[in-house]
């Protein structure tokens, strides 16, 4: 990799992050140094020091002085110590999301996943359908048993492109998929029209080919613009189709025709029909690397999922799952995976995140519950937001319908003892966000082992 050819030793300012520690451990197997600091020293935190990288929550000025570039990541602050040490000693500094595209340009081809929902998932379902191909791959969330990067060849390398921060305008990757896109992170843009111009400017600077969704408008004027697009859907008017749609316990089977051709039926191990858009959309790219389909098939029907992605925690006497949807549309289409497993109340328990995208997007979110029986609130995950008025979860609470049965809580161990007091068998629990609301559903699932 040429531009770090002459650079050893590399210090990640924010090493904890999903993105952050799988460039870490990249670098660390391309023999490099890697230092790292971090104020919350999680579980990821602790599997990059078992892998021999010094991580700090207040970095010695010695590892500083010897760093030759600083890796930052965008929810830093600009005054971080590190930052300003590296500023006065004249130390390189970069952007995660730049170092991430300078990265990419050092393979043969990138293959970058962007969109507005299914990112994770369809990256680690591409890079399950690529594996006779071996692509390294950079996840945003975690694979049982490989985590988030998948070591492989320097011929491909495929990624997450997100739109936070306008980040994936770094990239410049040979193949792109676009899976959806609404409005989120409207912190991060004037307007929706800044967010579809960034989107348009993403698919652009892609090289080969572009893989949309085919029934959203606002990518339809792509369809004028560039040759190279294979769109997807389930719809007849899609180059790849899923035609024949079958659903089991919340598990989609379908046939998949490319341009009017019937390749074979595909039975997916992934719950939710917004899997089988996924899916589409990852043969696309599999055509493109010109891979059977017999390997195509086989590479969808052995993925079994991501963490925190509609993981189960615990089946009987009841189920709890958890998901990471906090977005309205991700909220609605998990609420409605869950109502397909026929059990018998959905009881879900949500930790909205961020306090703008609550408010920017509360009409949506008072209209995303209704497949749920209860809703349980539980208050912001602020992230890097301070409060502002009319964006906290109380106030998602008071806006919703009358006829959706909620309740809000600020403490989550009464949140708990009334969850204990009154689930009952066949119930599926369901806790939903991006926040720490992962580590409730554990502390909760403990509290029930131990009853």
């Amino acid at each position: 990799m040429k531009f770090l050819k002459n650079i050893n030793n590399i210090h990640f300012v924010g090493i904890g992050g999903v993105s952050m520690s799988a460039l870490a451990k990249l670098c660390l197997f391309l023999n490099k140094k890697v230092t790292g600091t971090d104020d919350y020293f999680s579980d990821t935190v602790t599997n990059l020091k078992n892998l021999g990288i010094m991580i700090y929550k207040t970095t010695p000025k010695s590892v500083l002085k010897s760093s030759e570039l600083i890796v930052y990541t965008a929810a830093i602050p600009t005054d971080h110590p590190d930052l300003e040490f590296a500023r006065l000693n004249n130390t390189k500094i970069i952007e995660r999301a730049q170092f991430l595209g300078l990265l990419c340009e050092q393979f043969k081809e990138c293959v970058a996943v962007a969109g507005t929902h299914g990112k994770t998932t369809t990256t680690a379902m591409l890079a399950n359908c690529l594996q006779s191909l071996s692509p390294t791959t950079h996840i945003g969330g975690f694979l049982p048993e490989l985590g988030n990067l998948i070591l492989g060849k320097k011929s491909i390398f495929i990624t997450e492109a997100c739109e936070f921060n306008k980040s994936f305008l770094h990239l410049s990757p040979n193949v792109c998929i676009i899976t959806n896109i609404e409005k989120e992170h409207m912190d991060c843009f004037k307007n929706e029209k800044d967010l579809i111009n960034s989107f348009y400017q993403f698919a652009h600077q892609t090289k080969d080919l572009i893989v949309i969704k085919n029934d959203n408008p606002i990518l339809h004027k792509l369809l004028t613009e560039k040759p190279n697009i294979i769109t997807f859907g389930i719809d007849d008017n899609s180059d790849i189709v899923a035609k024949n749609l079958n659903q089991t316990n919340g598990k989609f089977s379908f046939d998949c025709y490319f341009k009017k051709e019937l390749l074979g039926n595909i039975n997916l191990n992934v719950f939710g029909k917004h899997n089988v858009l996924n899916a589409l959309s990852v043969i696309a790219v599999a055509l493109y690397f010109k891979l059977d389909f017999n390997l195509i098939k086989n590479g969808l029907e052995r993925f079994n999922g991501v963490e925190r992605r509609f993981q189960f925690l615990k089946t009987s006497p009841f189920t709890i799952i958890h998901d990471y949807a906090h977005h309205p549309t991700e909220i609605k289409e998990t609420l409605k995976t869950a109502k397909l497993l026929n059990k018998n109340k959905v009881i879900c328990i949500f930790e909205p995140h961020t306090y703008s995208r609550t408010k920017s997007l509360m009409k949506e979110f008072c209209e995303s519950f209704y497949d749920a029986d209860k809703i349980y609130l539980l208050p912001t995950y602020s992230a890097r937001e301070q409060p502002i008025k009319d964006g906290s979860s109380f106030d998602l609470f008071l806006n919703l319908p009358e006829e959706i049965d909620c309740e809000y809580y600020e403490d989550k161990n009464k949140l708990f003892n009334q969850l204990l007091k009154t689930v009952e068998k066949d119930d599926l629990i369901i806790f939903l966000g991006a926040g720490t609301i992962g580590e409730y559903s554990l502390k909760f699932l403990k509290l029930v082992d131990n009853e």
